[in-house]
C-alpha cells in the first residue's frame, strides 16, 4: 500500500466564498466533499498530473485520468473542475487509520460540529489491522489531516496501482510506502 500525494497547485476552491456551509463557531466547512466546485474559475495553476489544492482537494490531470482509466484502476471517482483537463479525484472506499499511532495529534474539538481545529498525522502511519487494498484499488482514511480548510483523507493505493503510476512518470506524484 503506498500513500498518493500530489504537489500543490496553487489552487483554492474555497477561500472566500460565502456560498459554502460552515459552522457558526469554529468556521468549519461541515460539506466539503458535497460543495460544488465546477463554479470556481481556474484560471492560473502550477501544471502538475497529480496535484492539490491549498484546500486538501486532490487534483488530476487529464493525463493521469487516462492512465488510472486505461490500467482499470478501481475506487476513484473524478469530478470535473472549471478547467477542460482537471478533475478532482476522491476515493469511494473507506480505510479505518489507527489514531493511536505515535504523534496523531487531535487538537481544540469545536463543541458545536465535533470537528477538529487540527489534526496531525502520525509517523509511521499505522493503519488498523486487516486493512486491504486491491493491488489496482484506491482508498482514502476515514480521519482527515490538517488544520481548517485544508483538512484531508489520506489518498491510499494499492501496490500494482502505485507501480503504474510510477512507471508513467506523472509529474507532481509523490507515492509514500506504507510498512505493514
Amino acid at each position: 500500500m503506498y500513500i498518493v500525494r500530489g504537489h500543490n497547485m496553487g489552487l483554492y476552491f474555497f477561500d472566500g466564498r460565502t456560498d459554502v456551509r460552515r459552522c457558526p463557531t469554529c468556521q468549519h466547512l461541515l460539506r466539503k466533499w458535497e460543495e460544488d466546485l465546477t463554479c470556481v474559475p481556474i484560471k492560473k495553476f502550477r501544471k502538475y498530473d497529480v496535484g492539490a489544492s491549498y484546500d486538501g482537494i486532490d487534483v488530476w490531470s487529464s493525463r493521469a485520468k487516462a492512465i488510472y482509466e486505461s490500467a482499470e484502476m478501481t475506487g476513484l471517482r473524478f469530478i470535473p473542475l472549471a478547467h477542460p483537463n482537471l478533475y478532482a479525484a476522491r476515493a469511494e472506499a473507506v480505510m479505518h487509520y489507527d489514531s493511536s499511532c505515535p504523534n496523531t495529534r487531535f487538537e481544540n474539538q469545536c463543541m458545536t460540529c465535533g470537528n477538529w481545529e487540527f489534526v496531525g498525522i502520525g509517523t509511521p502511519v499505522v493503519l488498523m489491522p486487516g486493512s486491504h487494498v486491491a493491488p489496482l484499488g484506491f482508498v482514502r482514511t476515514d480521519l482527515e489531516f490538517a488544520a481548517k480548510d485544508e483538512k484531508h483523507p489520506l489518498l491510499i493505493c494499492g501496490d500494482e496501482a502505485a507501480k503504474i503510476l510510477k512507471s508513467a512518470k506523472l509529474k507532481g506524484l509523490d507515492l509514500e510506502k506504507i510498512k505493514t
